[in-house]
């Protein structure tokens, strides 16, 4: 089998992407494999996608964090001769926290790949696109949408954009109005702060929306909540991290196939962390659509 890493550089600390590679050359030498960095934004489906369409059976090695993921998920997608494994170099890195039985540590000792373990994942798409971990519409997605903008202003690195990003919205509205089909059945409209599709645990920076979720069960996680009040919020963001949310009567829990949300406007739609305004998403299930390759302890 190939071994082809997809490194973002720009992930992680500064020289890490060229700490990496030479760790790689040292944990594969003897193996095949390839380095190849990424330029831009998407180019890793690009790259990921050039190699898949050889037919060779290959791991790809997703290096950075849960945007790079993402884009790698993107590229496997629809390659039965394509695997999937995570070396997790980013500042988030929330897709690997589902994994409870490992660290960090666990993922980024490379010789750990020389044994490996298959998992079979589920994924979900909207329009088209891939999402192995969590999308969500409200509050959420607005934060994620706003950083980018935040990034651009002088002397401001991700972890402040983020928080400049949180601080904004929590001041700007928090109710998004919204009705629901799930499988079929409809839910009338409500105003909502989030509404959670998801297939794992863990997004946003460590926060455990879903803690009963299992990426390989066929279902969806549908998590949503209510509108509340800022003090209600400010009160709930410590549960809501910790996973201990589900028992309020304002937060509701459903498992699905498919839903779609709908609206009277286009709708800040939040797959891993990647935003587009979509009219009435519709996001469904792909069962065991792709598979993940974990090290072996």
């Amino acid at each position: 089998m190939k071994h082809v890493f997809i490194i973002n550089p720009t992930a992680g600390k500064s020289n890490q992407s060229k700490e990496l590679s030479e760790q790689i050359k040292i944990a594969f030498d003897g193996y095949d494999y390839i380095i190849e960095l990424t330029k831009e934004e998407y180019h890793a489906t690009e790259l990921v996608k050039q190699y898949a369409n050889t037919g060779e059976d290959i791991c790809f090695y997703a290096c950075g964090g849960d945007g790079t993921l993402n884009e790698v998920v993107n590229g496997v997608y629809g390659y039965p001769n394509a695997k999937l494994a995570i070396v997790p170099i980013g500042t988030g890195n929330d897709f690997i926290k589902y994994f409870s039985d490992y660290t960090i540590d666990d993922f980024l000792k490379l010789k750990n790949y020389h044994e490996t373990i298959d998992v079979p994942s589920d994924l979900l798409t909207c329009n088209g696109r891939i999402c192995l971990n969590i999308a969500s519409v409200g509050f959420d997605a607005n934060v994620v949408q706003k950083v980018e903008r935040f990034k651009r202003l002088p002397f401001v690195n991700g972890k402040v954009a983020y928080l400049l990003s949180v601080f904004n919205c929590f001041l700007s509205s928090m109710k998004f109005h919204h009705s629901l089909v799930i499988d079929g059945e409809t839910i009338p409209a409500k105003d909502y702060i989030f509404i959670v599709a998801a297939n794992a645990t863990y997004y946003g920076g460590g926060f455990n929306p879903t803690p009963s979720a299992t990426i390989d069960d066929g279902l969806i996680d549908v998590l949503t909540i209510n509108a509340l009040s800022r003090l209600r919020v400010v009160s709930l963001i410590s549960k809501y991290k910790a996973g201990k949310h589900l028992d309020y009567d304002f937060v509701t829990h459903k498992q699905c196939k498919k839903i779609q949300i709908l609206g009277d406007k286009e709708i800040i739609l939040n797959m891993d962390g990647e935003v587009t305004p979509e009219m009435n998403p519709e996001i469904t299930l792909l069962s065991k659509a792709i598979t993940l390759v974990l090290p072996k302890k």
